[in-house]
């Protein structure tokens, strides 16, 4: 008699990848499905070039479905219970370089003049400024935005449902260390400001005045970002620069990679560093920017003795 109630976009997700599963399982009776029909998902995802952390995603579905099984009494066991996943080796965060962000920046502020938006200025920008990823980007509200202490806190993120772009709901952030206050430069603060002004004089034409929960970057028509339609227009942006390196994924997580690399060439200790891109500790930021993090601060023990150089041995000394 237990009801259980899963979110809209945890359901959607589920449905679109079942609907590739079922035909690769064919019709078998759920007390007849045995490992090999769960091999060939695995060997279909490996046969489509999927990454390794969507293959685990097909295999974690199934593990949940037949684990929901056995709780309701349906199976007796999970068949899928210790199958492991294909080993996710963990890509280097592309970072890039200063000269580069440069670049997009001027590139996304003359994308945004042609089209007389400053939304993909805005969103770059303010990706570069706070190392917020783009679902926390989304959920961003004016309430959020303290100009006073030039603060944003990051307490919320929008979700997206597999295949879908438009945001389907507004979630909080669950824990202590995801939910952050990001302080920003005052001369940022400026332009957001400015950035506040211009929008709200474009939604005052269509009828639509700001309000403190609305969402601080948005299209034309006030609505969330749509992530799908975000990506595109970065890799425009990202083309009419002259930088080589396009990623094959997503733009954003570059610009948070990239957010991390400054702060850390500015001297930023690495527990502060941490905390602004909301980890759980030190460490996972150590071990996740291990290729930033590589040189072991030799590169600040020059400046940190300084005061100790001048006294030295006598050289001249016999």
């Amino acid at each position: 008699n237990r009801v259980e109630t899963v979110t809209y976009t945890t359901y959607k997700s589920a449905k679109g990848y079942f609907k590739k599963i079922f035909p690769l399982i064919g019709h078998v009776l759920l007390k007849n499905l045995n490992r090999d029909h769960l091999r060939k998902i695995v060997t279909f995802t490996i046969d489509k070039g999927l990454s390794e952390q969507t293959s685990n995603h097909y295999l974690n579905i199934i593990k949940s479905s037949l684990t929901y099984a056995v709780d309701e009494e349906i199976l007796e066991r999970n068949i899928a219970y210790k199958m492991k996943g294909r080993k996710v080796i963990k890509s280097i965060p592309f970072v890039f370089e200063r000269d580069e962000q440069e670049k997009l920046l001027k590139s996304a502020l003359e994308y945004s003049e042609e089209i007389n938006d400053y939304t993909p200025y805005m969103t770059v920008s303010l990706s570069l400024f706070s190392g917020l990823i783009l679902s926390e980007l989304a959920g961003l509200t004016w309430e959020d935005v303290d100009f006073e202490n030039n603060l944003i806190d990051c307490n919320k993120k929008v979700t997206w449902a597999y295949g879908e772009s438009n945001p389907k709901a507004v979630k909080m952030l669950k824990t202590n260390f995801r939910r952050r206050e990001v302080p920003l430069p005052p001369y940022f603060m400026e332009e957001l400001q400015h950035y506040k002004l211009q929008k709200s004089k474009m939604l005052l034409k269509a009828g639509i005045r700001i309000k403190p929960t609305d969402f601080v970057i948005t299209y034309r028509d006030g609505g969330a970002l749509h992530k799908s339609n975000t990506e595109l227009i970065f890799r425009k942006i990202l083309k009419k620069t002259d930088i080589t390196y396009i990623p094959k994924k997503t733009v954003m997580k570059n610009f948070r990679h990239s957010f991390v690399s400054n702060n850390h060439h500015s001297g930023m200790p690495i527990l502060y560093i941490s905390r602004l891109v909301g980890h759980s500790n030190y460490k996972t930021t150590s071990e996740r920017y291990s290729n930033i993090f590589n040189d072991k601060g030799a590169k600040y023990v020059d400046k940190a003795s300084k005061h100790l150089k001048n006294i030295r041995i006598n050289s001249e000394q016999k």
